[in-house]
């Protein structure tokens, strides 16, 4: 009984003395806005940083104008910065400009070997195989023939 009534009177000394504090830091504050008169209120406060300068209500100004840009796109319309590319057109010799032929293998059926000079992949091919978007024909001993859609090409051994 003795300790719940000690817990009792310091809870009580010790709300008093928080409630001081608290009132002492209001008063702090109220002195100060007081003593700072209207300069809060109405000044033009100004960032300073590696020599830019950047003022609040240019900053405003700014905001307005970035507002009013955003406000006249639809929002979930992608953003496109340029005009739309004109779709190129592949030709074979587009595709083939990096394909190499390394070599023909000789066995039951021909194969060749192609490489890649720009993505430095080889190739072990057949007729009928494809590589990406052209397709292998035929099978010589120095030569292969590939397709892309209408057109042909010879790649020779070298």
């Amino acid at each position: 009984m003795q300790t719940l009534l000690a817990d009792k009177i310091f809870l009580q000394k010790f709300n008093k003395i928080m409630i001081w504090i608290v009132l002492g830091v209001l008063v702090f504050f109220g002195i100060i806005v007081v003593r700072s008169g209207s300069s809060f209120r109405n000044s033009d406060y100004s960032l300073v940083q590696d020599n830019i300068t950047l003022n609040s209500s240019a900053t405003l100004r700014d905001i307005e104008a970035y507002k009013k840009i955003v406000s006249s796109r639809e929002l979930f319309r992608p953003f496109v910065l340029s005009k739309k590319k004109q779709a190129t057109v592949k030709t074979i010799d587009d595709i083939t400009k990096d394909l190499i032929l390394v070599g023909v293998v000789s066995v039951d059926n021909k194969e060749a070997i192609i490489k890649n000079r720009r993505t430095r992949q080889t190739y072990f091919v057949s007729v009928g195989s494809r590589i990406g978007e052209i397709k292998v024909e035929d099978i010589s001993d120095d030569k292969i023939e590939v397709s892309y859609k209408q057109e042909r090409k010879m790649l020779f051994l070298r």
